[in-house]
């Protein structure tokens, strides 16, 4: 297991679309807070792209995290390669950011934009 490999379901269990692969030493798992509707979610940081993903329960969301993790760890141990330490930071659309993403301080305002 030394892939993740994610895409959208067009027919449950049997067909799949737009699948992306990416190599797991890219990969870097961070926990998510629970925030409104948005529960049991975690980060998937890539080289690339960095997004959130979301399960149904918080056990769902630990058994993912920790085999993801496991895999990670395995494939690290057997092969010799090095995690990658500069991800893609992960895109927050502008209704949703209330404060610089850089400095965490600095507030939007009319006069102060984004």
């Amino acid at each position: 297991n030394d892939l993740l490999v994610y895409g959208n379901i067009i027919i449950n269990k049997k067909k799949y679309n737009t699948q992306h692969i990416i190599p797991l030493e890219e990969v870097k798992l961070k926990s998510l807070e629970d925030d409104g509707q948005f529960k049991n979610g975690w980060l998937i940081c890539t080289r690339g792209k960095s997004f959130a993903v979301y399960a149904a329960t918080t056990t769902e969301k630990q058994e993912w995290m920790a085999h993801i993790n496991k895999c990670i760890s395995d494939l690290l141990a057997k092969s010799g390669k090095k995690a990658s330490d500069w991800h893609a930071a992960v895109w927050v659309p502008d209704s949703e950011a209330n404060t610089c993403m850089h400095c965490k301080k600095a507030e939007f305002t009319l006069v102060n934009r984004r």
